[in-house]
């Protein structure tokens, strides 16, 4: 799906702050809420992508660290990671019904 290769662009150009916190700042979570969201493509309605950016959003923040997410983007290991997959199909779905 479309919407799933977005995401790898997305993460792939996450910038993150040289902060050495371990956790993510709300300006962080905001930061790839919003990159999600300028992803957007007509295909899609806009409240499908709210649904979906924020889903992922969440659902990274919960199961990574900002030190693992990083790491997970440095070793352009995202598509790979079965964690990642899952969540990425799960806001899929979620945001699709």
């Amino acid at each position: 799906m479309k919407i799933q290769s977005i995401l790898f662009t997305l993460l792939f150009s996450m910038v993150f702050s040289s902060d050495s916190s371990a956790e993510w700042s709300f300006d962080q979570v905001n930061e790839f809420f919003t990159s999600c969201i300028e992803q957007h493509s007509p295909e899609f309605s806009i409240a499908t992508y709210f649904h979906y950016c924020a889903c992922t959003a969440n659902k990274f923040d919960k199961y990574f660290t900002k030190d693992e997410f990083s790491m997970l983007v440095e070793q352009n290991v995202i598509s790979t990671c079965k964690l990642c997959k899952k969540i990425i199909n799960e806001c899929t779905l979620e945001a699709s019904s």
